[in-house]
């Protein structure tokens, strides 16, 4: 019997498996027929081999954009953590800044601003006792000294003006640092040592002028300003990104006063 299809489509002459010869005898169609199977089986395995061979070149260029984008995206993200994680440095503006960036509030009875969001609701707290607005500052003050004590606390000083509306009048209070009683003018005739070292010190005013605005305008019994920061050291705050910034190991290293820091904290 004679394959039609091949008579019809006829293969490519590289496969073709016989020549077409005239035999005295006739043709061999078994010799025929094998052949034709043998080359139908070529076909197939050379069908099947293409898409193979088409998916390895696929397959290796795939891979290949798959690892770049996970080098690019390691990349970015270990540089964008450094960013997030680092010290800020704000731009220097180009445009004259408001006088303050706080949102501008009427308020009807008062108000208690501070740094940390924890002091200014002890602040509120202690007017809402009935304390004296100069009772809630120092109470705030207090709460500033643990949650902004990279820039104010105990070891510090400040200046405080209290306006008393009844009296019309301003009332001023420095409790700024002070040089040492037995501190001389001879021992700063290197301009070094009033800015480093430990001459350069000053008396802490911060708890005496706090004292001292009490017992001008308190109200409310003195452990009360205190027991609210006492309570929050003990159960704990969210430290602020300031705060974070501030005591990171290469602000402390870079630190002209490093006599104030744990040594092992550094290494």
């Amino acid at each position: 019997m004679v394959d039609f299809k091949l008579l019809l489509h006829p293969p490519v002459t590289d496969k073709v498996c016989f020549l077409r010869k005239r035999f005295k005898n006739g043709i061999n169609f078994s010799k025929f027929q094998s052949c034709c199977l043998s080359q139908d089986e070529d076909e197939l395995l050379e069908e099947n081999q293409e898409p193979r061979a088409r998916r390895k070149y696929i397959i290796a260029p795939v891979i290949l954009v798959i690892v770049i984008v996970i080098l690019v995206l390691a990349f970015t993200t270990n540089v964008f953590s450094k960013k997030t994680h680092g010290v800020l440095v704000p731009p220097n503006p180009t445009k004259p800044l408001p006088p303050s960036a706080s949102t501008l509030h009427v308020m009807d009875k008062g108000a208690i601003c501070a740094d940390g969001p924890p002091c200014a609701e002890i602040g509120k707290e202690i007017l809402m006792k009935g304390g004296s607005a100069v009772d809630a500052t120092i109470a705030a003050m207090f709460c500033n000294g643990i949650v902004t004590m990279q820039s104010m606390g105990l070891g510090g000083g400040f200046l405080m003006t209290v306006y008393i509306k009844e009296e019309k009048k301003a009332y001023s209070l420095n409790a700024k640092e002070k040089a040492p009683i037995n501190a001389k003018m001879e021992l700063y005739d290197d301009a070094t040592k009033s800015k480093n070292g430990p001459l350069a010190i000053g008396v802490p005013g911060e708890l005496k002028g706090y004292w001292t605005a009490y017992k001008k305008f308190g109200k409310l019994p003195w452990k009360d300003l205190i027991q609210p920061t006492i309570e929050l050291c003990e159960r704990g705050y969210n430290m602020t990104r300031h705060q974070h910034d501030s005591l990171s190991k290469t602000n402390l290293h870079n630190d002209s006063n490093l006599m104030y820091v744990d040594i092992f904290y550094l290494n």
